[in-house]
């Protein structure tokens, strides 16, 4: 599906509308700003604002001309947030209770983040409906999907990933 971007800038603000083919509005920001805007209200680097939109903590708009564009409300929301100190920054750990999923693995020199699709698919296709409610919690829907979307097909069994695709709409 291509997206059709529309940008409007006026007196230093930049709006945003970004549709698909038909027209329809996809997303919408009446203050957009860039990566290394982002970073600097965020008081991060850009590395720092390219690991939160991994990790579905910020969502961007999107990106164009290679460069990703946030709306600044969101991302003002999200450094009040980060000021309470309500995201936890520090390394999520695997529960012990997953070792049989990972034989072949040491639970504790697991990144969650980097080993996603391992995890994410093994747990789907074999896990029960705990584990699944623990992979929902602890990662986007966002990201669930592309995982089943990129690597279900070659590391889930057929039935599995077809059972996934049909429940996250794919």
């Amino acid at each position: 599906m291509s997206k059709k971007w529309e940008i409007h800038s006026e007196k230093g603000v930049v709006q945003v509308w970004v549709r698909d083919e038909g027209g329809a509005v996809l997303r919408q920001s009446d203050s957009a700003v860039t990566s290394a805007r982002a970073a600097r209200i965020l008081g991060k680097s850009r590395r720092h604002v390219y690991r939160y939109v991994e990790r579905g903590m910020l969502n961007p708009l999107g990106k164009f001309l290679d460069e990703w564009l946030f709306d600044a409300g969101q991302v003002a929301r999200f450094r009040k947030t980060l000021a309470a100190g309500r995201i936890p920054l520090r390394r999520y750990v695997i529960p012990s209770r997953f070792r049989t999923f990972f034989p072949d693995y040491r639970l504790g020199e697991m990144n969650p983040w980097t080993n996603a699709p391992l995890i994410i698919t093994r747990i789907l296709d074999t896990g029960t409906r705990a584990e699944w409610k623990w992979i929902f919690r602890h990662y986007p829907r966002s990201v669930v999907r592309a995982v089943i979307r990129e690597h279900g097909r070659r590391i889930m069994s057929e039935r599995s990933h077809h059972f996934w695709a049909w429940m996250l709409g794919l």
